[in-house]
């Protein structure tokens, strides 16, 4: 799996991982961003972008998304929601995205046609 993420790649110590940086991608407006990443053949894109879901083709780009709700993308934000991620990429699909709250710990699909996933925090109401 190739994976573009909007962040440091340092969280992940498996999987082929590039960030916008590496690519000279900084700067680039989302279309342009996802329209790259799939000429570039990446199958995932890791971002606090939380609207690129709604203002994307995910299906028609061959693209998938795992958005992060999180205050901040400093690494130690970041840190607390590796497995999470990790978990999220094994179960991802294409044309799909994943949001994934590190505000309140909970991952949800983006989907709002996709029932909320409660196991990790009983919190929640089912569905």
């Amino acid at each position: 799996m190739k994976i573009l993420i909007a962040t440091s790649k340092r969280l992940f110590r498996i999987g082929i991982f590039f960030t916008v940086r590496d690519m000279g991608w900084l700067g680039r407006k989302n279309g342009l961003l996802m329209r790259s990443m799939r000429d570039e053949q990446f199958d995932v894109f890791i971002t606090a972008d939380h609207s690129i879901p709604d203002q994307q083709n995910l299906k028609k780009l061959k693209s998938a998304v795992v958005v992060l709700l999180v205050m901040t993308t400093r690494l130690g934000n970041l840190v607390k929601l590796v497995d999470r991620i990790n978990a999220a990429l094994d179960q991802i699909e294409v044309g799909t995205a994943v949001i994934i709250n590190g505000r309140d710990d909970a991952l949800r699909p983006a989907s709002p046609d996709t029932p909320i996933d409660t196991a990790d925090n009983p919190q929640l109401p089912n569905g």
